[in-house]
């Protein structure tokens, strides 16, 4: 699970225990979930026309939003055009949106306080 982190010799039981869990957990959102929201999306279900509709589509079948790329090779297997075209864009923007978040979140972080303190004075912002 994480890399460097030990854990007692008297809880490696219930370690392996969890460790199971979250792979039999992963496996049921790869083969039940994602499939059902793929389905939902064909069936016009559910229609997200946009991030925010799509994660809350996601979330709503406990599908967590690091799945994207999953739910993405799901989704190219259909020819093209297809009824999922539309999801297969809005995909795609998500992973390019929350990319770029996660690079200009470490490039503001480096910055200077004084350089964003200007840039918000002048109107130039961010949000997370």
């Amino acid at each position: 699970m994480l890399g460097g982190v030990r854990f007692p010799e008297s809880s490696q039981a219930e370690v392996l225990n969890q460790k199971q869990l979250l792979k039999d957990a992963a496996a049921f959102v790869l083969s039940c979930q994602i499939p059902c929201l793929i389905k939902d999306c064909l069936d016009h279900n559910v229609v997200p026309m946009d991030g925010a509709t799509l994660a809350e589509a996601m979330h709503q079948r406990g599908i967590n939003m690091r799945y994207l790329g999953k739910v993405i090779e799901i989704v190219k297997k259909f020819p093209l055009p297809s009824q999922l075209d539309h999801v297969y864009k809005i995909l795609i923007s998500e992973v390019i949106t929350r990319s770029a978040k996660h690079i200009f979140k470490t490039y503001l972080q480096c910055s200077p306080i004084m350089t964003l303190q200007k840039r918000h004075q002048i109107g130039v912002g961010y949000t997370e």
